[in-house]
């Protein structure tokens, strides 16, 4: 092998972690996105028990508000729950793009395998990108940016 080979072997590594880093991206921003129209749904039980607690037909009783309040708890977490894993999935994106915070990108990885299928498949891609030595380079601090940390302290 000569050096001119093993040059173009290295730059297309590197052009290939790139455009899967920004496919990834991609990936966790449209998963972010799902996220947080799913967690949107916590809004109709928001919804039912205003109904209940507001129907003409019901005299307001304790049973009523118990159920308004079992409604929105369980509606308010769910929303919460959601929005919460669609803030994370986008700043993963984020982060990918960046070339910044690899742990936590790792991290995000891990729990969006535990959507099936399709987050199962983003995470296991995340992690078979992010385990290979060039990728890590990639995420490793500059010299610039190492100086300019050091020179803010």
């Amino acid at each position: 092998m000569q050096r001119g080979d093993c040059v173009d072997e290295i730059d297309r590594q590197r052009v290939l972690d790139e455009e899967h880093l920004r496919l990834l991206s991609l990936l966790y921003k449209v998963s972010a996105v799902m996220a947080g129209l799913y967690g949107c749904f916590g809004l109709f039980y928001v919804a039912m028990g205003l109904v209940i607690a507001l129907s003409e037909s019901s005299s307001i009783g304790s049973d009523d508000i118990a159920g308004f309040a079992i409604f929105l708890i369980f509606g308010l977490a769910f929303l919460g729950i959601g929005w919460g894993i669609a803030a994370l999935r986008w700043v993963a994106g984020s982060r990918l793009k960046q070339r910044r915070s690899l742990l936590f990108c790792q991290i995000v990885a891990g729990f969006t395998c535990l959507e099936i299928p399709y987050g199962t498949a983003v995470g296991v891609l995340t992690f078979i990108v992010l385990a290979r030595p060039s990728v890590k380079a990639l995420f490793a601090p500059q010299p610039e940016d190492v100086h300019l940390t050091s020179a803010s302290s």
